[in-house]
């Protein structure tokens, strides 16, 4: 975890902080939501590296929104790019 191999993946970690931020949640809430550890919540905010499909699923239980939405978020991050 957290090694400089890894690959970075800001535009998801930009989507997660943003439906957390808009359900008004800390990253310790989430965390006790999801059972993901805050410091995980916050590597993928940073965008470091990308979450496996379990942690998807949990992360998007935990903020109560559907993982359709995270994803949905982030492709409109990226086709700003474009």
């Amino acid at each position: 975890m957290g090694s400089s191999s890894e690959i970075q993946t800001p535009f998801f970690g930009e989507a997660l902080r943003y439906h957390r931020k808009n359900k008004k949640m800390t990253q310790e809430e989430v965390a006790e939501e999801s059972g993901i550890q805050p410091s995980e919540i916050s590597r993928l905010e940073k965008g470091l590296g990308n979450p496996t499909h379990k942690q998807l699923k949990r992360l998007a239980k935990g903020l109560g929104v559907p993982c359709s939405r995270i994803l949905a978020l982030e492709e409109i991050y990226v086709e700003r790019l474009d």
